[in-house]
């Protein structure tokens, strides 16, 4: 990722609030008193709150996009700067930005299924799409069955092939 330029007042100042919805154990750059950096943990689900200037600093230390929190769907964004939004990171979605794609038109739809593709943010997808039907909300199966696509092909279930089964039944009659 390329570096997010320099670092204006307005970043050192402005709080974000974020949510870890992921199992993943993932650390973010913190700013002492004195300005001198420390890594700091962040496991579990829980809401977190980093200056612009932090989540910049934790940002450009990450060479792969698809390992860093902020945009691969580990971090809920809850209160950011206008920044961040669907466009510029398609995988950070508030709940309420999941629920308009939902119920967005037939092109914005497969126009965000094809752009999100961190299995936290797709899982989270799902679980909005049946609390929605649970509030009786006429929603489209063909949507729940593509969403849950999308989230077979970024996500795939591990399968353990057993090649030698005769060899393991073997070791039980012993």
């Amino acid at each position: 990722m390329p570096a997010q330029g320099a670092i204006t007042e307005a970043d050192k100042t402005w709080i974000e609030e974020w949510e870890n919805v992921s199992d993943i154990t993932n650390f973010i750059i913190r700013l002492d008193a004195r300005g001198d950096e420390r890594p700091e943990q962040v496991k579990g689900p829980r809401t977190f709150k980093v200056t612009s200037e932090e989540r910049i600093l934790t940002q450009d230390r990450i060479v792969d996009d698809k390992n860093d929190p902020f945009l691969n769907g580990c971090f809920r964004p809850v209160t950011v700067p206008d920044s961040v939004d669907v466009k510029t990171n398609p995988n950070a979605l508030s709940d309420a930005d999941i629920q308009r794609i939902i119920r967005a038109s037939k092109v914005a739809w497969d126009e965000y299924i094809s752009i999100v593709d961190s299995p936290a943010t797709l899982r989270r997808m799902l679980a909005q799409f049946d609390q929605m039907l649970e509030e009786g909300e006429d929603l489209s199966a063909q949507r729940l069955r593509q969403l849950q696509a999308r989230l077979q092909e970024v996500a795939p279930r591990a399968r353990v092939i057993q090649k030698d089964r005769a060899e393991y039944e073997k070791l039980g009659t012993q």
